[in-house]
């Protein structure tokens, strides 16, 4: 099981890209400076890679799998993504641009290969995930817009 934490700062006298980052999971912590493009945390095969362009974006992400491969990227103010995912595999790619938008999978699915591809495009966007089964093994949401929600719950 991997359990991941962060913060984000930005410092007023420095550009608008230079983001520091400090990552701290179960398997250790680290730091990513201004020269680092994207965070990347691997613990056996399991891979969370971040990229935020923002002001005060979060990311909370607890995985209980044999094999991830994960990429967050936010670009706007304010978004948030909560990930608390139990399955054999997940292969997702989270992307948020705008403003105040939310992201949120809760998957208790050890036996299948989750797939995952969402992008919201817009501010205060939400697309939540409840559970997993095999009619969204392979799920795949573009949502557009503002204001806009989509809640899929999934139970057997």
């Amino acid at each position: 099981m991997s359990t991941i934490t962060f913060a984000q700062s930005k410092e007023s006298n420095k550009r608008d890209h230079d983001i520091s980052l400090y990552i701290e999971s179960n398997k250790g912590s680290f730091n990513v400076n201004e020269s680092d493009e994207k965070a990347k945390l691997i613990n056996n095969v399991n891979t969370i890679l971040i990229e935020q362009i923002g002001v005060d974006n979060t990311i909370n992400a607890v995985t209980n799998t044999q094999s991830s491969d994960i990429v967050l990227n936010q670009f706007g103010d304010f978004n948030k993504a909560m990930l608390d995912i139990t399955a054999k595999t997940t292969a997702s790619t989270i992307d948020q641009n705008g403003n105040n938008n939310y992201f949120g999978e809760y998957a208790n699915a050890p036996k299948l290969n989750l797939e995952r591809a969402v992008n919201q495009q817009g501010n205060s966007n939400q697309v939540i995930i409840y559970g997993s089964n095999s009619i969204t093994e392979k799920l795949q949401i573009n949502l557009t817009g503002n204001a806009e929600s989509v809640t899929i719950r999934n139970f057997n």
